[in-house]
């Protein structure tokens, strides 16, 4: 008994031996080192209470959020990618910005931390679930100059990353690295036609291979193990198979995560409290199994609930080995000892004759999320045992969830241990002599009491504990049946049936079809007035109204109190009829031209969806007065552009200036790229205005040059007509004739480009 004592006064030590300074008893009582004993006294407050292996609670559901879901919270943690999986993860930056007139912020981007980094690699990304083609950072297809996502895998340091459109408010490459973490910038462009996103920014999200991890197995330094991996060496972590195992991320987990020195995920367990060859074990198990994880978590999250988690995708449950984190997994078993009459001490035996009625199920309904359901926690089929429904004489059926379970066959396998396990006889509670204590948790042995009923029953342990007092050791087992594992390792999980899935333009077109599918509009796109060579229009052509044509299934709806009406005018001055019960609403009246070159963009709306601004052209036919023709000169035709060097457009206009007059041009065009029944060609046009002594072919620029907006031909997708307006003035010329013209540039050759519109040169 001296000896118990001794041995009973060890363990007892554990909860006093960790003083405030000097040497730590715990390292010595357990045989395990100083930091070991601190971080046991310390990191491991997550497993103060834990009891044993089956006993314990199953895992909580974790945070509160979804990974399909973009999360925008402050508070929220650094989320955390295991294995293979989708996440539309944490906004930390979010802004719409730019210059323009429709919409007033064209852009928006998302800063996006999808995971602690670095994660292996992207496998794809996505909106509304349908994978986005990619070239570099941009989208193609459908999405193609309006989706762009940048992104980096989460080394420590990152160099830094910007999103593609510039001009992000309170963003910066520089003090925004966002190092350490698996992230992106998703930046979109609003279609000002209103096709792409008309049904709102759609989900985005990416599926990832997550995070790399420890693996004994890989580790030279580990008795058995071959490789260059290193425990808490993040630099040597390895991804592939093993990024899949649940117990590699159960151990990667417990040894925590660490960036510059310090720990940021995780518990942070020193080698000396880990049991290894348990945890080595399990992961072999998993790997003949393919029992794999998938998920995400957050650093927010409860530790030890998190280990459970893990632990329960990879068929098991969170134990100790002494001081040192273990694991127990559902496997067949061996015994490793057997426990007679001559083992037990004086104390009180406890063997219930079964489960209770309300623990003894006979059907789980595994819970796993699943990619072919968008990625969702969705219920399996019922997994049932047709023979307990009868003894139990009726269904007993409960929900289990397995957050971290992407794998139907794999929820269905552990529904069935679920029914399985609550069948076993237990707890079973046998008070042992102290030489028992070589036995740990999970151990396996044949009881041998004949008088209680246990006559060569094989047991599994799910519990010890030692009574310093008494040096007692009791022991808390289940009954093991081992026909239930090929039972249970040959179920297949039968998900619900999917819905019918859409594509993001799909959703788009349908978000629209209702109005545009039955909608047309139709305007005048050119109107002429003729003008006196000073720019007068010719009395009596203003004002002038004219009426656009709206269609809905073949009735004009242009009066009805859904459709509105609204314009945007330059170079002129023109108004528009918006008011219900009015017999002339949607007419627009122009009532002055003030420039040479002037537009009318008409905006409709029905039922609450804008239209594409349909455009009208409004034209001066200016006339010139005998002996003044020198003076101004016009045109509206104009040469194709095709190539990357500045090339006229326009024929040289000659104008006369008299000493002190100056040279002022104009130029307001629209242009497309020409359609050939290849893939869409996209085109940006730089212009100049040049001047030349008469007949010298001598060319100076006259200021700087001007660039349009994108345009895109009509061979694929939605056609986009790109303008430009560029007026400049020459000063400080001689009194003389000059030749004028208009240069244009395109970024890219291979594809002619038209221009249309009204050029003028005049001397003043």
């Amino acid at each position: 008994m001296a000896k118990a004592l001794r041995i009973a006064a060890i363990v007892v030590s554990v909860a006093a031996a960790i003083p405030t300074g000097g040497t730590s008893l715990l390292g010595v009582g357990l045989g395990v080192g100083t930091a070991a004993a601190s971080a046991i006294a310390m990191g491991f407050s997550v497993a103060a209470g834990l009891a044993g292996s089956l006993l314990q609670k199953k895992p909580g559901s974790g945070f509160t959020g979804s990974q399909t879901e973009f999360m925008l919270d402050p508070t929220a943690g650094i989320p955390y990618a295991m294995g293979r999986t989708y996440t539309a993860g944490n906004i930390v930056h979010i802004d719409a910005y730019g210059a323009g007139d429709k919409p007033k912020n064209p852009y928006q981007s998302i800063v996006t931390v999808w995971s602690l980094g670095p994660i292996q690699s992207y496998e794809s990304f996505q909106a509304d679930f349908d994978p986005i083609p990619l070239s570099g950072n941009s989208a193609t297809g459908y999405y193609a100059g309006y989706l762009h996502v940048v992104r980096q895998l989460g080394n420590c340091p990152e160099t830094g990353m910007g999103p593609y459109y510039d001009g992000l408010p309170d963003w910066s490459i520089s003090t925004h690295a966002i190092s350490g973490k698996a992230a992106g910038i998703w930046s979109m462009r609003l279609d000002k036609d209103a096709k792409r996103f008309a049904s709102g920014t759609p989900k985005l999200g990416t599926i990832v291979n997550g995070v790399k991890v420890y693996d004994p197995r890989q580790d030279s330094t580990y008795p058995g193990g071959s490789g260059a991996c290193r425990y808490q060496d993040e630099s040597t972590y390895v991804g592939g198979a093993a990024a899949e195992n649940p117990w590699c991320h159960y151990l990667t987990y417990a040894a925590g995560r660490w960036q510059n020195g310090k720990r940021v995920m995780g518990v942070g367990l020193p080698k000396e409290g880990i049991d290894f060859a348990s945890i080595v074990e399990a992961a072999n198990i998993a790997d003949a199994n393919a029992w794999k994880i998938g998920g995400v978590i957050e650093s927010t999250e409860d530790k030890f609930n998190v280990l459970k988690l893990i632990a329960q995708a990879g068929g098991g449950e969170v134990s100790w080995n002494g001081a040192r984190l273990s694991c127990t997994i559902t496997a067949p078993k061996v015994a490793v000892g057997t426990i007679g009459a001559d083992d037990l001490a004086d104390g009180k035996i406890s063997i219930p004759a079964m489960q209770s009625r309300r623990q003894r199920i006979n059907g789980v309904i595994p819970r796993v999320r699943l990619e072919g359901n968008q990625w969702e926690i969705v219920p399996l089929n019922v997994v049932r045992v047709g023979a307990y429904v009868t003894a139990d004489g009726g269904e007993r059926t409960k929900e289990v969830t397995f957050r971290l379970v992407q794998n139907g066959d794999q929820g269905a396998c552990f529904g069935a241990y679920e029914i399985m396990n609550a069948r076993e006889i237990g707890p079973i509670v046998l008070p042992c002599k102290p030489h028992m204590l070589n036995y740990k948790a999970g151990d396996a042995v044949t009881i041998n009491l004949p008088d209680q009923g246990l006559d060569g029953q094989l047991c599994v342990i799910k519990k010890r504990k030692l009574d310093p007092a008494t040096g007692i050791l009791e022991l808390t087992l289940f009954t093991e049946t081992s026909g239930k594992h090929p039972y249970a390792l040959g179920q297949t999980g039968t998900p619900p049936p999917s819905p019918s899935l859409k594509t993001p333009e799909e959703n788009d077109d349908a978000a629209a079809s209702t109005v545009r599918g039955q909608v047309s509009i139709e305007v005048t796109p050119t109107r002429t007035y003729a003008a006196d060579f000073a720019g007068n229009v010719t009395t009596g052509l203003l004002p002038d109204t004219f009426s656009p044509q709206v269609v809905s299934d073949g009735v004009s709806i242009k009066l009805d109190g859904a459709t509105s009406y609204a314009i945007a005018c330059v170079g002129c001055t023109a108004t528009v009829d918006n008011s219900n019960g009015s017999p002339t609403k949607g007419d627009v009246t122009l009532t002055d031209i003030s420039g040479y070159n002037a537009t009318i963009d008409l905006a409709v709306t029905v039922g609450g969806l804008e239209f594409p601004s349909k455009r009208i052209v409004i034209v001066k036919n200016i006339g010139q007065a005998p002996g003044l023709s020198s003076k101004f000169q016009s045109t509206d035709s104009f040469s194709t552009a095709s190539g990357t060097s500045f090339a006229p457009i326009i024929s040289p206009l000659m104008i006369t200036l008299a000493a002190g007059e100056i040279i002022n041009t104009a130029a307001s065009l629209d242009y497309q790229p020409a359609y050939i029944g290849a893939t869409a060609a996209i085109r940006t046009a730089t212009m100049k205005w040049q001047y030349s002594p008469a007949g010298a072919d001598t060319w100076t620029d006259i200021g700087a040059s001007a660039t349009g907006t994108t345009s895109r031909s009509s061979d694929a997708g939605e056609p986009e007509v790109g303008h430009i307006d560029i007026d400049r003035s020459a000063t400080g010329l001689a009194a003389g004739s000059y030749d004028v013209r208009l240069v244009a540039l395109l970024n890219a050759s291979g594809r002619n480009v038209t221009f249309y519109g009204l050029a003028t040169v005049q001397a003043s």
